[in-house]
């Protein structure tokens, strides 16, 4: 049930170091998270920085690099909703 949900409405969350200010108290329970230098990992590569990529089915949005910005792609992701229906801070 869980992996299904995951397939379905999961998200990956890029964050190459220097990680976006504020990222790390985001609450995203459908979201994996890869983190590591630039270039790193799968998930880094060709990321920068400092910035953030949310990326869901395979497509990534526009790369953030402040937190509303971040908030913002998450939103559009979700539909206004954050994952498990919470806010997505702390």
């Amino acid at each position: 049930l869980l992996v299904h949900r995951l397939l379905k409405e999961g998200t990956e969350l890029a964050l190459p170091f220097p990680i976006l200010e504020g990222a790390n108290r985001l609450f995203l329970p459908l979201t994996q998270l890869v983190l590591g230098p630039p270039g790193s990992l799968p998930g880094l590569e060709g990321r920068k920085g400092g910035q953030a990529y949310l990326c869901q089915k395979g497509a990534c949005r526009l790369p953030a690099d402040s937190l509303e910005g971040l908030l913002e792609e998450v939103r559009q992701a979700y539909g206004r909703k954050a994952p498990g229906g919470g806010s997505p801070l702390y």
